[in-house]
């Protein structure tokens, strides 16, 4: 304690003098007089750098509706192929469309024509009222968008009517199907193309189940009533 005490009272000590200015305290190194007794100038290099920095533009790239507008005329492209391909290429360029733009009602409205022409193009049962089921989806998402426009109307009312047809035709092979034992021309198709394909999706499922005349009816209405 003792020696804790003598050390503190020669801290203050000097302190005290420093301040009287009988010991005082050497001034920064710049600021020492040279040979002529004047002071030194910092040197910049000794100094931060003081020039402003430049920052140059950053190009962040398109927006997500530029790349939607993008990926929408990839789709056109590959619809007007007219082929099985051309419409598989075009469904998948369209969602990309909706996922990075998903309140453009033209871009639902494209992808249910592109579904209309693959359950045309598809000749399986389960196929193709899968694909009808989604072309209503799509029409019901763009009319829900845009409910004053009449070509998302006209694309409802016409997937519906498709997805009642290929409704119709699925549960007559299904029911066929279930009447008879698998033939061999079954197991060599199934070994050749793998299982058959089944609609599974709970939403796709729904659609399906609640097709009917009436809900046709009430699109074609709803569209009567936006028609000039």
């Amino acid at each position: 304690f003792c020696t804790l005490s003598a050390s503190y009272s020669s801290q203050l000590t000097s302190n005290r003098r420093a301040l009287s200015g009988k010991n005082p305290v050497s001034p920064p190194l710049f600021l020492r007089g040279g040979s002529s007794g004047s002071p030194v100038s910092p040197k910049m290099s000794d100094t931060p750098a003081a020039d402003a920095v430049n920052i140059e533009n950053v190009d962040d790239g398109p927006s997500d509706k530029e790349r939607a507008q993008a990926a929408k005329a990839r789709g056109n492209a590959a619809h007007q192929k007219g082929t099985n391909e051309g419409y598989q290429e075009a469904v998948v360029a369209y969602q990309e469309a909706i996922r990075l733009d998903p309140s453009d009602h033209v871009f639902h409205s494209n992808l249910c024509a592109s579904y209309l022409e693959l359950s045309k193009a598809k000749w399986k049962a389960p196929e193709v009222v899968d694909a009808a089921a989604r072309a209503v989806e799509a029409a019901k998402q763009c009319t829900c968008l845009n409910p004053t426009w009449l070509k998302g109307w006209l694309r409802l009312s016409t997937a519906e009517e498709a997805l009642l047809q290929a409704r119709e035709k699925w549960e007559k092979e299904k029911k066929r199907k279930g009447e008879r034992e698998k033939s061999k021309w079954d197991e060599e198709e199934e070994a050749r193309n793998g299982p058959p394909f089944e609609v599974t999706e709970p939403t796709i499922l729904a659609t399906i189940s609640a097709a009917s005349l009436a809900a046709c009816e009430t699109t074609c209405r709803a569209g009567l009533k936006l028609d000039p």
